[in-house]
């Protein structure tokens, strides 16, 4: 199947021009949004969904058309009966061998010879809607695939020319194809979790956004069981009723049409029941109080009568509708309904995007989504999510995450809000290029300060320990702790700064721990060294510095230890003008850690062996006492 490597949006909504990488250097299973409130994740994400969607009831309330145009705004707010442009939705695309192969043989049954090379070039599929003539827009799509050609004996290829007969036309059927093997984007919006109490099968006039998304939903899951809504359910209800006449209701529930039926959603419950308590318990890793899930139904409409239907769960004494439930709850069964009903061949992959998957989710819930997300792209799929929560951030992934920014609003300016409306001016931005730009802009990426900077401390069952001055401290000695030529039998355990060890301390001679304090030997660690010997009467050797373990790292701290070279090596990784600042080091070294790959030559090898030697002497030091 083909893989899309990019997206880039043009004058959607708030959007001016910005470009959602997917496979660049390398290939991003997991892509975050990461950025304030009203600082347009949305907007990128609605912008995404209309690309190629797999559930067209989503990406249709958001519909890119002309004939959407007074439901649904998309032009940029601040230029609404003035703009003239070009609304646009493109995605770089690249073939795979196979359907290079496939689209040879096609040409085979023309007569014709395909140029391979330039059928595996990247090309464009784009969507626009010209605002340049008509005020409600115009709506055209390209396929910028080279299809270059030319007869067996003929010596060049040349561009394909369109044959006078469309059904000898050779790239009606390579663009069938093409369109065919390009992944598929299915939105999931945070406010779809209100499932209707009762949703129809079949459509009518006035019919809400929520009620025709499970509508289709529904359809998809009863055409995953062999059967159809219409042929197997409406028709059969319909023929029932002109069979029998203005009465009959009276008879419906005694027939053999209503068994039928029955037979029919009590196959699509038991597919719900495995797909979803499956799924639920593959996500959370343990049962749940839920024993099946019921499609209950009923029959509405005398005129133009068709299935009622309504989910409910069953715990085996009682049943409960779904939408009486919490919004966890909800929020998940929604969640599994699109992604374990896809609705499309397996061979087709998915682009997934959530909006604010964590919004409604408890922290323990969200880090196990966050592991589900890992075996979701297992099987070549991807995901496009944006957040606010740092349990929702995997450093794994901050290769492919962007920092989202409304460079029109104030967010530098007092608390960030202000109810000045100015045009929006939306731009995603690489993480790494971001903190690299503005570093002092932490409120932006503040989610994975937190997620990074925050280490559960590690103190029970676990002595001895080794208590570091911060965060930084930490990981160096834990990246380190990996290639160490002993084995490292202590705790590392982080401080908040070298005078707020105070209560580490008293935690751990509460419960008899054996520990050291490991200072750097600046002006200030010697000083802590001091004031923790003297006021919590600890002997020299459990308050140290550097200097302590090596005369030659005296007045040393983190940076004096690792090396110059070492930090020219960050310096070099993240691009940088000058020498990384002590917190651009310590976020440097977090991101590496929870890389198990990328580890290898973060240090210099003097750096390392420096690191090394002050674990031994630790080791040793556990050892005789």
């Amino acid at each position: 199947m083909s893989k899309i490597l990019d997206f880039e949006i043009k004058n959607y909504k708030g959007i001016v021009s910005t470009r959602i990488e997917l496979s660049g250097k390398s290939d991003t299973p997991i892509v975050m949004l990461i950025g304030l409130n009203e600082s347009g994740k949305t907007t990128i994400l609605e912008a995404i969904s209309q690309f190629v969607s797999s559930d067209k009831s989503v990406s249709s309330l958001y519909e890119f058309s002309p004939e959407n145009n007074e439901e649904f705004t998309f032009i940029p707010a601040s230029q609404k009966g003035s703009f003239k442009g070009t609304v646009s939705v493109a995605a770089t695309v690249q073939l795979d061998e196979d359907e290079i192969t496939a689209i040879e043989k096609m040409a085979e049954e023309f007569g014709l010879l395909v140029d391979r090379e330039a059928l595996g070039k990247k090309f464009r599929i784009t969507k626009e809607i010209s605002f340049a003539k008509n005020p409600k827009g115009e709506s055209t799509g390209s396929l910028g695939l080279e299809l270059n050609a030319k007869r067996p004996r003929e010596a060049e290829f040349e561009p394909y020319a369109h044959p006078d007969k469309p059904d000898e036309d050779l790239w009606e059927r390579v663009a069938e194809l093409v369109v065919e093997g390009v992944p598929t984007v299915a939105y999931f919006p945070t406010f779809l979790i209100n499932v209707p109490e009762e949703i129809e099968l079949a459509p009518f006039q006035g019919e809400s956004y929520e009620q025709r998304h499970y509508r289709e939903i529904l359809a998809k899951i009863i055409a995953s069981t062999s059967q159809d809504v219409d042929e197997h359910i409406n028709r059969r209800i319909a023929q029932y009723r002109e069979k029998n006449g203005p009465q009959w209701l009276d008879t419906f529930y005694r027939s053999h049409e209503k068994n039928q039926i029955d037979a029919v959603f009590k196959k699509v419950s038991q597919a719900l029941t495995t797909e979803v308590i499956g799924g639920w318990q593959r996500v959370f890793s343990r049962e749940t109080t839920a024993r099946r899930i019921e499609l209950q139904w009923s029959v509405t409409g005398a005129d133009t009568p068709t299935a009622m239907v309504s989910f409910a769960v069953s715990n085996g004494d009682s049943d409960y509708k779904v939408s009486e439930r919490s919004i966890g709850f909800r929020w998940f069964f929604t969640f599994l309904l699109l992604t374990q009903f896809k609705g499309e061949s397996s061979k087709q992959k998915t682009i997934y995007v959530f909006d604010e998957p964590a919004a409604n989710l408890h922290s323990r819930a969200q880090a196990e989504l966050l592991k589900y997300f890992d075996q979701m792209v297992g099987s070549g799929d991807k995901i496009i999510y944006s957040t606010h929560s740092h349990h929702m951030v995997d450093p794994r992934w901050l290769s492919g995450a962007y920092i989202v920014e409304n460079q029109s609003a104030k967010h530098d300016e007092a608390d960030g809000y202000d109810l000045e409306f100015l045009p929006a001016k939306i731009a995603a931005i690489k993480y790494k290029q971001f903190i690299n730009n503005f570093p002092g802009r932490t409120y932006h990426f503040q989610p994975v300060l937190e997620r990074l900077q925050y280490v559960v401390p590690e103190i029970v069952g676990s002595a001895p320990f080794v208590i570091l001055e911060g965060i930084s401290d930490y990981y160096a000695f834990k990246t380190a702790s990996i290639t160490c030529d002993i084995p490292i039998k202590f705790t590392i355990v982080p401080g908040v700064g070298s005078s707020a060890l105070g209560n580490l301390i008293s935690f751990l001679m509460g419960r008899d721990e054996k520990f050291i304090v490991l200072l750097d030997d600046d002006k200030a660690g010697r000083q802590e060294r001091e004031r923790y010997r003297k006021k919590y009467l600890l002997p020299d050797r459990l308050v140290i510095t550097y200097a302590d373990i090596d005369t030659a790292y005296e007045t040393g701290a983190l940076e004096f230890l690792v090396g110059e070279d070492s930090l020219r090596i960050v310096q070099d990784k993240l691009s940088l003008s000058t020498l990384p600042s002590k917190d651009q080091y310590g976020l440097y070294l977090a991101e590496q850690y929870h890389k198990a790959g990328a580890r290898a030559g973060i240090f210099s090898p003097q750096g390392l062996e420096n690191l090394h030697a002050v674990l031994r002497f630790l080791a040793r030091q556990f050892e005789q006492s």
